[in-house]
Formats: structure tokens, C-alpha cells, sequence
């Protein structure tokens, strides 16, 4: 028997096309941020610093998980020697 598709939904089953799609959104908030113009400067500054937030998390835990990996990597590296 043959398996069922895998991951949710197209996005799922075509894993460049949700790279290619979620890179496309991404590139298009930041022109949209870039050009918006809110009638209060301050809530502009709100949200990047939200934003920036969330991505600061993100890199920290890539940071999180990438780190050890290696580490543990050049240890068997070494090992194995």
C-alpha cells in the first residue's frame, strides 16, 4: 500500500512552496511596515518593537538548538579520532 500524504495540507506536502510562500509574506510585511504611515508615530514603534521581539526569540532558540548540536558533533568527532 502506498502512504497517505504527509504534513498539513498543501503547504504540508510541498515543503518549497511553503518556504517560497511564508518568504513572500515576510518580505511583503516589511515593505508594508516600511511604507505605513499611522496617524500615530508611537504605535508604529509599538509594534516593530513587538516584532523585533519575536524575532530576537526565535534566533535565541535556534541559537538554542544549533549550538549543542555542534558541540556535541565535535566531541564525537574527536572521539572517534
Amino acid at each position: 500500500p502506498e502512504p497517505g500524504p504527509t504534513g498539513c495540507g498543501i503547504l504540508g506536502r510541498y515543503p518549497v512552496l511553503a518556504v517560497l510562500t511564508f518568504a513572500a509574506v515576510g518580505i511583503g510585511m516589511g515593505v508594508g511596515f516600511s511604507f505605513w504611515e499611522p496617524d500615530d508615530p508611537e504605535s508604529k514603534s509599538k509594534l516593530l518593537k513587538w516584532l523585533g521581539l519575536i524575532g530576537d526569540l526565535f534566533i535565541r532558540a535556534l541559537k538554542c538548538v544549533v549550538l549543542p548540536l555542534v558541540f556535541i558533533n565535535v566531541v564525537i568527532s574527536i572521539m572517534e579520532m
